[in-house]
């Protein structure tokens, strides 16, 4: 499972896709996104209609919490998951670094930027 989070301006929207394995790794996740959002455990149990308790017990990496919650924590941290198939990935990767490799034989490398003048 992979956390998907962006956050857009005007210039870019920049994306960032963090492998979710154990229990610990999700509580390590919500309580790191609740931290920068400047909230308190209190504040996202509101919003994520969750008790305060439940919150601190996630952040902990207690294992056995509902997904229901956890995709409601998530969603209040603007966060959303998404599922993958590793092996796909690591083809499509695989396929990707051998294109750039053709493209980087066949391409000439670019100019060295100018020299600064010296006074």
């Amino acid at each position: 499972m992979y956390a998907m989070a962006y956050t857009q301006s005007k210039e870019a929207i920049a994306y960032m896709s963090i492998p979710l394995r154990t229990a610990a790794d999700i509580g390590a996740l919500i309580r790191e996104r609740r931290q920068a959002a400047g909230m308190d455990q209190a504040t996202l149990a509101k919003r994520a209609r969750v008790s305060r308790l439940w919150i601190n017990e996630v952040e902990q990496g207690k294992p056995g919490a509902g997904i229901a919650r956890i995709l409601r924590t998530l969603a209040a941290l603007d966060l959303q998951v998404r599922v993958h198939d590793r092996k796909m990935s690591e083809e499509r990767t695989a396929r990707a670094s051998q294109a750039l490799r053709r493209l980087s034989r066949t391409t000439p490398p670019p100019p060295p930027p100018p020299s600064p003048r010296k006074r």
